[in-house]
């Protein structure tokens, strides 16, 4: 399908452009707009319902204040509503916008805006999504169509639902990350290991006395102490003789006319 373009002054004609606030270009199959530069105290403008995938030329609309997107193909913001600072109104639903994240960041100087639509955008089903919206635009008095609340204002997203997105990862970051996170593992445990043996050698904990040092004598004065007192150490028992005491059979005897041991 060919691109339609759009000018202001193809719709109207203006004696004198300043005079211009309101402009609706509205429904009719626009797929991009141009020369907005002339018109910088237009207010409310309406591209609404035409097949736009990105806005161009619209920067220079400094005291815009209403601004209707919605029903179109937009699929970024990137870079086209950064002047409008006096924006108090912006419509964006139904449209191609997927990164919640990229979206919010795009918008989020918009610091007077008190409406905004945003459903019916896939960016619209992530986790959380309402409260992220709200949480970065303290001023708003209606979201998608629903006004919010004191309590509204007050919740705030949890860790899960947050607004930062990590793009995935090429392999060769993927492999360079995983190397990385290996080498400060080593490090981290080579750091214990020098924290615990720094704990073992310090000298406010005094070494255990071992049986030895606590209870004994070194040996040589062990065997000069037995030498001075004439004392030997006790003889093992002999082997052999505790064998035959165990082995000796008993004297024979005679009890009432009988012989024992014979």
């Amino acid at each position: 399908m060919a691109t339609v373009l759009k000018t202001p002054e193809e719709e109207i004609v203006v004696e004198d452009p300043h005079s211009l606030k309101t402009l609706y270009l509205g429904k009719k199959g626009i797929s991009e707009v141009r020369d907005f530069e002339k018109f910088a105290l237009m207010q409310v403008l309406w591209l609404n319902g035409n097949r736009l995938t990105s806005l161009r030329s619209i920067d220079h609309l400094t005291f815009l204040r209403e601004l209707y997107l919605q029903d179109n193909r937009l699929n970024t913001l990137k870079g086209s509503l950064q002047s409008l600072k006096f924006l108090h109104t912006l419509l964006l639903h139904n449209n191609n916008l997927r990164d919640l994240s990229s979206t919010l960041n795009d918008i989020v100087h918009l610091n007077l805006l008190d409406t905004f639509s945003l459903h019916g955008n896939p960016c619209s089903q992530e986790e959380g999504y309402r409260k992220i919206v709200i949480s970065k635009f303290p001023s708003l008095k209606v979201f998608d169509r629903h006004i919010v609340t004191e309590k509204d204002q007050k919740e705030q997203p949890t860790p899960q639902q947050s607004t930062t997105i990590t793009p995935p990862l090429s392999y060769a970051e993927f492999y360079l990350e995983k190397d990385v996170g290996k080498v400060k593992k080593r490090i981290g445990e080579k750091n214990q290991l020098k924290i615990s043996r720094e704990d073992n050698e310090s000298p406010s904990q005094s070494p255990k006395p071992t049986l030895r040092s606590e209870y004994s004598l070194p040996v040589p004065e062990t065997l000069d102490f037995l030498k001075s007192n004439k004392q030997t150490p006790p003889s093992s028992p002999d082997k052999s003789s505790t064998t035959n005491s165990r082995t000796k059979k008993p004297a024979p005897f005679e009890y009432k006319g009988m012989k024992f041991g014979h």
